[in-house]
């Protein structure tokens, strides 16, 4: 039984680890058709992602290691760009995540709700 958990948690991370490089992929292809604008959205949007990162994941931190969250935030900046940028994409694929169970649970809802107005006769 342990084997089987095990061998879905390394598909989860296998997965994730795809979903991440495909969004940090985008932002770096060297296609001659990406033009300097699409770069730039690229970036702002890398930029977002990363600042959204950062203050989620600084103001939670923060509080729960019981330093200041500007002493965390100076240690964010000092990590290497690209181990933030890793974890931007995982951010971000999370994120992605949270909304499609957001959407399942609301799908599910109105399911139940439906079975359950359908077998009252008015």
């Amino acid at each position: 039984m342990a084997k089987k958990e095990n061998q879905h948690a390394r598909d989860d991370n296998e997965v994730e680890d795809e979903e991440e490089k495909q969004i940090i992929d985008s932002c770096s292809s060297d296609d001659d058709s990406s033009d300097s604008e699409s770069e730039s959205e690229c970036m702002e949007s890398a930029n977002r992602d990363e600042e959204l990162l950062e203050d989620a994941f600084v103001a939670e931190q923060a509080a729960y290691l019981g330093m200041s969250e500007e002493s965390v935030k100076e240690m964010w900046r000092m990590m290497p760009m690209e181990t933030k940028q890793k974890l931007a994409g995982k951010w971000t694929v999370l994120k992605a995540k949270e909304v499609e169970i957001a959407l399942e649970k609301a799908a599910l809802i109105r399911r139940i709700i439906i079975l359950l107005f359908g077998s009252i006769d008015p």
